[in-house]
């Protein structure tokens, strides 16, 4: 009696959930075209409770950040690590990232790699352990200069976004010093960032460090667009918000490696984990 009353139960649960699909999404008028699959299957007892097309090949989109928040959970530890540190003879911070995307974010108050950084004057960034691209395979890039496209970089800062709003006639821009011009166009004053004419917009080249105003039809009110993460654009930042000598290793040859590093640690795991699912976070997803 248990068994048949379970096999119906069972049995139950699956027409619930094929009625469910039926009525709430395969009938939806704006899924009618679309290529759509649900699997619903149960580890325990080896069933699948439900499977519409679960067989068809998918383009995978943001549904793979579930294995990336899986495999961060399993691998990052209970914090992540912001990078390494060494202090060398001369009194030269060498500092190793390690793509910690919460550097210098806005969302993250707590930066103590860069409370380490304020206490010298002459900092290296050793960048020869990063072996990727900016750009992540299989990613369509005409969108570039979309905000949620940011680029991916050993050593990301302002979560490799340049956000730029209007107040007044004064044009802000985080980061503060981010080059722009276009003073030709609306007569631009790249001193005090003011603006003659609201009418315009942001833009960025595809290969280009510089934002560039355009005229525009409408007034300008606020643009979020990613940075082009080159090395040398984020030791210059650095070197403005530090009031300190920061140099890429790059471009600083014969430097030797201390044998003997600290590491530094920022955020808890589950704080970037958390917006990187709530908001589907592609820039907390490929760092």
């Amino acid at each position: 009696l248990f068994l048949t009353g379970f096999l119906f139960s069972a049995c139950g649960v699956s027409r619930q959930l094929q009625q469910s699909a039926q009525t709430t999404v395969l009938s939806d008028s704006s899924l009618r075209a679309a290529h759509v699959g649900i699997s619903i299957y149960e580890p325990a007892t080896g069933k699948w409770w439900y499977n519409h097309q679960g067989d068809k090949y998918f383009v995978p989109a943001s549904n793979t950040k579930i294995v990336t928040s899986y495999a961060a959970m399993k691998y990052l530890g209970d914090s992540l690590v912001a990078g390494r540190f060494a202090v060398n003879e001369e009194g030269r911070l060498l500092v190793f990232p390690s793509g910690d995307p919460t550097f210098l974010h806005p969302e993250f108050r707590y930066q103590p790699l860069f409370q380490k950084m304020k206490g010298f004057k002459n900092i290296l960034l050793a960048t020869d352990g990063w072996r990727d691209q900016r750009w992540g395979s299989g990613w369509s890039w005409n969108d570039y200069d979309a905000a949620y496209m940011a680029e991916r970089s050993v050593l990301p800062v302002y979560g490799n976004v340049a956000t730029f709003s209007l107040v007044g006639n004064v044009l802000q821009a985080i980061p503060f010093s981010v080059p722009v011009r276009g003073a030709q166009v609306i007569g631009y004053d790249p001193f005090t960032r003011q603006v003659k004419d609201k009418a315009f917009s942001v833009e960025r080249g595809l290969d280009d460090d510089t934002f560039f105003l355009q005229q525009a039809k409408t007034p300008f009110t606020r643009a979020s667009i990613p940075l082009r993460t080159d090395i040398g654009l984020v030791s210059a930042l650095l070197e403005d918000t530090l009031q300190a000598e920061v140099v890429p290793s790059s471009v600083a040859p014969g430097y030797e490696y201390s044998p003997k590093t600290t590491v530094i640690y920022s955020q808890p795991t589950d704080s970037l984990l958390k917006p990187l699912m709530h908001r589907s976070d592609n820039f907390f997803a490929e760092q």
